[in-house]
């Protein structure tokens, strides 16, 4: 009875059915289950997924899984696209980093926030970057002239900085300087990515006057206009990769008061005194 229950209207008699399915090992049960990978309900497809991911320990059925996540990155079904993305990533599936990026443009604002989450995860060819940076000029512009956009946009971007900095992408390095300075209106937590992506791509490079403009971040206490927090962390560690010189100097006027400062300033102190 398990695939007529499939196609009814009643959550429970779904969720029954995919429970029936899952005690059997074979092809053709997976493949039933794994049409509610695009279920109306979350937590039926979440379930689906974590089966799935359960089954990829029978070789068998790996290679059956394989196939379930490209129909379902194909297919035109937000929810089965958001799980098949969750699945391959759990999975650590590189080779799927193209499809994530075609997925940047997916007319869903949520699934192209988790396909750049899917990138900055696996992306590890610094080509693949090319193709990201549109993307994330694309939203800097609007930032930058003060053009609406919502929360997703800016953990989109966030992701986008985070991939970029994973794989020292040079020719972000300038884009990634727009958000240095205190300007809320460019997004903290793009702020915040934008900064820790700078510290990975310049690494070692003892850049002077990018350390000066991050430790002038680090060390702003404004009463009236504090910098956000994850802002001062990230260049504090940002302040520990670029090992400019100077730092050190910079690094021990944070107020030991700040305790979460001080877990990065620590960190920052060993980087540049190995």
């Amino acid at each position: 009875l398990a695939p007529a229950m499939l196609t009814q209207n009643d959550n429970n008699l779904r969720t029954q059915a995919v429970a029936v399915l899952d005690h059997y090992d074979d092809a053709e049960s997976l493949r039933l289950q794994a049409t509610r990978m695009a279920d109306l309900n979350y937590e039926l497809r979440v379930t689906v997924r974590e089966n799935l991911l359960r089954k990829t320990q029978i070789a068998a059925l790996k290679p059956v899984v394989d196939e379930i996540i490209g129909e379902q990155l194909n297919s035109d079904f937000y929810q089965g696209i958001e799980q098949a993305i969750l699945l391959s990533v759990a999975l650590h599936e590189a080779e799927r980093c193209p499809i994530y990026l075609k997925l940047l443009e997916y007319p869903r604002l949520e699934t192209s926030l988790i396909a750049a989450w899917a990138l900055q995860e696996l992306a590890q060819a610094p080509e693949l970057m090319d193709g990201v940076l549109p993307h994330a000029q694309s939203i800097t512009a609007r930032l930058v002239n003060k053009e609406p956009t919502e929360f997703p946009d800016h953990l989109r971007q966030a992701f986008l900085f985070e991939a970029m900095g994973r794989n020292r992408y040079q020719p972000a390095v300038e884009m990634l300087k727009l958000y240095i300075p205190k300007d809320h209106s460019m997004s903290d937590y793009c702020r915040a990515s934008a900064i820790w992506a700078l510290g990975k791509i310049l690494e070692d490079s003892q850049d002077a006057d990018i350390a000066q403009a991050l430790a002038q971040r680090m060390l702003d206490y404004d009463h009236i206009d504090p910098e956000h927090p994850l802002v001062k962390y990230n260049s504090t560690v940002a302040l520990g990769r670029i090992k400019a010189p100077g730092s050190l100097e910079k690094l021990r006027a944070v107020p030991a008061s700040d305790d979460i400062a001080q877990l990065a300033v620590e960190w920052a102190k060993q980087q540049l005194t190995k």
